[in-house]
């Protein structure tokens, strides 16, 4: 056997077989034999010292290479070895285990054998196993490293919804994750998405931007970057909004730089787009009221020093209607969750609105009390049914008047607040040709699908309007 020479002679060929043990232990491999015939194993210095037995002889119990395997996981590889004598296998010995070291320490070595058969007469039997082994401690903790990095990221990518893709532009193929398929509105397990079906998903308003956006990332002189956010139909037929945020990979093609790769994730911006629509809608209205009550002000303070006795009777008047004008966005603004009742809010909205003469304003119903959300609603609809009433109708004239009745309603198991808002003696009207932002807002802010709504009647004597404000449950 070629590590029992102890001689000190030296190798005098390249196919000297002391040329190859000592290659193999220059490379960090020792190498072991079974002899089946003498029932003994044979190990060079350089396995011995892998299993920790450095001070064992070379020759050995057949089972020796078992009996220094890790407890754990001593039966395994004794099932391997067996198989690796079986006259009906393939006569191949290959396993991963561990051994514990002299220090207490624990080693991986990976030992890769083959076993060789003679035949005699019907009977076939292992005569030779022959070996080598190394140390794969180190590549098995970078194994366990990569297992974990890898599973915290599978984690963190599945805690934030994401989906995953890679185009390959060389063969001009895709790979999807089960969530990017979904997000890309298809919903069969296993479906594929090709390039003809992620561009028919694209909303047609959107598709320009989209292959800009693609043609940017795919730019040999750019920064790689995809960014796109777009809307998608859905298996359903619906449209939503999907992000898609991703990195080309670029390298040299036919002597140019070309792109190679581009991954990168996919996800659901539906809800994001939702609240950036509402914001732009608040934004708009925000700044639709200040011009509102810039001209309301100009209004209550000319009013007000038509109706006052000096200059001190005009400050008292002024400084409260501006003061319950004032009220009006600290509600909206103040973010309170404090429920609010219903008579409080509608008789300090609309009395700032309401001239010196005349009785204009009636207010009855029952006590209702309305959520913070509801109240910074119903707030903002009473503000611009306030705004019209004294710029256009019943509370442009000393006749006029508006009245505001309400009742409490329960329908299919919902509670419901029912509010109407009616108009007389103001001027003319007519139904607009066209609807208007406030008329927009009323709609965008009481029709939100959980049974409220508003119904504005353009009626000759004046304008009616009919809401209905759901509640919660007492």
């Amino acid at each position: 056997m070629i590590f029992k020479h102890g001689d000190g002679a030296r190798p005098s060929a390249a196919n000297d077989p002391r040329m190859l043990q000592q290659a193999l232990n220059a490379a960090g491999y020792g190498v072991f034999l079974y002899d089946a015939a003498s029932g003994q194993m044979s190990l060079d210095a350089r396995t011995r010292e892998l299993f920790g037995v450095p001070h064992l002889d070379s020759a050995q119990p057949a089972d020796i290479m078992i009996q220094l395997a890790h407890e754990e996981d001593r039966a395994w590889v004794a099932r391997a070895a067996s198989e690796a004598l079986n006259p009906n296998g393939s006569g191949t010995y290959t396993v991963e285990h561990r051994t514990l070291m002299q220090d207490g320490s624990v080693r991986w070595v990976a030992v890769n054998g083959r076993t060789e058969f003679e035949t005699t007469g019907d009977e076939r039997r292992a005569v030779l196993t022959c070996g080598v082994v190394r140390d794969v401690t180190e590549e098995r903790a970078i194994m366990d490293e990569l297992m974990v990095a890898q599973t915290n990221l599978a984690t963190a990518v599945e805690a934030a919804n994401l989906g995953i893709f890679q185009s390959d532009f060389i063969s001009n193929t895709s790979s999807w994750d089960r969530r990017a398929v979904m997000l890309f509105g298809a919903d069969v397990e296993g479906a594929q998405l090709g390039e003809q079906e992620i561009f028919e998903s694209i909303h047609p308003d959107d598709y320009e931007e989209v292959m800009a956006a693609i043609q940017r990332s795919m730019d040999p002189d750019g920064d790689g970057e995809y960014k796109a956010d777009h809307r998608i139909k859905g298996a359903d037929g619906e449209f939503r909004w999907i992000g898609v945020r991703g990195k080309t990979e670029f390298g040299v093609q036919k002597g140019e730089r070309a792109p190679l790769y581009q991954r990168g994730v996919v996800f659901d911006r539906t809800e994001d787009k939702m609240r950036e629509e509402q914001s732009a809608l608040h934004v708009r209205e925000m700044n639709h009221r200040v011009k509102n009550t810039l001209s309301l002000v100009t209004s209550i303070m000319n009013q007000t020093l038509r109706s006052s006795e000096d200059l001190d009777d005009f400050r008292e008047k002024f400084s409260g209607r501006v003061g319950a004008i004032s009220s009006v966005h600290s509600i909206i603004v103040d973010g309170t969750s404090t429920p609010a009742r219903l008579r409080d809010l509608i008789e300090s909205q609309v009395t700032p609105y309401v001239p010196d003469t005349g009785d204009c304003l009636e207010v009855s119903g029952e006590q209702v009390q309305l959520t913070a959300e509801r109240a910074r609603a119903l707030v903002l609809v009473l503000h611009e049914l306030a705004t019209n009433a004294s710029k256009y109708g019943a509370l442009s004239v000393a006749e006029g008047k508006v009245r505001i009745a309400w009742e409490r309603v329960r329908e299919d198991g919902h509670d419901f607040v029912d509010i109407r808002w009616e108009e007389v003696g103001g001027p003319a009207v007519s139904t607009p040709e066209r609807t208007g932002f406030g008329s927009k807002l009323i709609m965008s802010l009481l029709g939100k699908g959980d049974g409220s709504f508003a119904k504005t009647d353009y009626l000759p004597g004046g304008v009616q309007v009919y809401m209905r404000v759901g509640l919660e449950a007492d």
